[in-house]
């Protein structure tokens, strides 16, 4: 069962017959109220988010597929499956959202197909722990997407302010590509060197970068790729951690700054780029 974003419930039918001589009307049947199963919450670095009806976030698990959960035993413990007692249920502001009956005999709720959890250590309304664990839990946006940050800010000795995905690991941009209009040339070997960074759902989710700044561009592949300043955005296989910024030396590539001015470059190639607060001599200021 799917359903789309539901605002108003009938509560009952009304006879449409009556006894004549009879002064008033009786309804001859009445349906169970409609219970509200899920909302849309602001949740701060994240955005909106799908909860249940008493505030609480609701995950995806990387593992499930379309209408089959993987999560039973310790896992459903630690992950409960967001349930419903049968299909007679609303939502407010989420898309494409349906149920499945679990091992159990359980009903589980799906958005955009995909099972729906809650985090056990999630203990107030609001919390986000289950976020990113595993590097295959995420908290539910919306329309069913995962809620990782596109980019964040980060400073990186020798760079300063740079932006960086949600893991940490510096973004790129090409003087390949071009800006107006928006478009990626890298694609095959290069971007498996340059791995684009992708975007889930409407908007990119991002902190501490001008929201004017940020768009996106649709590859070949049909995946959205974040834009800064109309520059598609790049990871660089080589950063293995964060503060790493290796890229930098190769032609051509530039960390991307936090502003619509051109993007930080080192011209030093012989040292790598340490992140803030490692001892040593740091690397020249970035030109351009």
């Amino acid at each position: 069962m799917i359903r789309k974003t539901v605002t108003v419930v009938a509560l009952g039918l009304i006879s449409l017959t009556a006894c004549a001589g009879t002064p008033e009307s009786k309804p001859v049947a009445q349906q169970q109220e409609s219970v509200v199963a899920l909302k849309i919450a602001e949740i701060d670095d994240l955005g909106p988010v799908v909860t249940d009806v008493e505030g609480f976030t609701l995950y995806r698990f990387d593992g499930d597929k379309p209408n089959e959960s993987t999560c039973d035993g310790e896992c459903a413990a630690t992950w409960p499956p967001a349930t419903v007692a049968d299909e007679n249920f609303t939502v407010e502001g989420v898309d494409e959202v349906g149920s499945f009956v679990r091992k159990d005999g359980s009903r589980q709720l799906t958005v955009d197909g995909m099972p729906q959890y809650r985090f056990a250590k999630d203990v107030k309304p609001g919390e986000t722990k289950g976020q990113g664990l595993q590097g295959k839990w995420f908290a539910t946006g919306k329309s069913g997407e995962r809620t990782q940050l596109a980019a964040r800010t980060g400073v990186i000795a020798g760079l300063g302010a740079v932006l960086t995905n949600s893991a940490g690991l510096t973004l790129y941009r090409f003087d390949g590509d071009t800006a107006q209009p928006p478009a990626s040339n890298c694609d095959g070997g290069c971007a498996a060197t340059w791995p684009p960074v992708y975007v889930e759902g409407e908007q990119p989710r991002v902190k501490g970068v001008d929201p004017k700044l940020l768009g996106t561009i649709t590859r070949k592949d049909g995946k959205k790729q974040l834009t800064v300043a109309n520059w598609p955005q790049y990871t660089f296989k080589n950063d293995s951690k964060p503060g790493e910024a290796k890229g930098v030396t190769v032609p051509k590539w530039f960390a991307t700054a936090t502003t619509a001015r051109r993007p930080s470059r080192t011209r030093r190639s012989r040292s790598p780029v340490r992140p803030s607060g490692t001892s040593g001599s740091s690397p020249p200021t970035p030109t351009g």
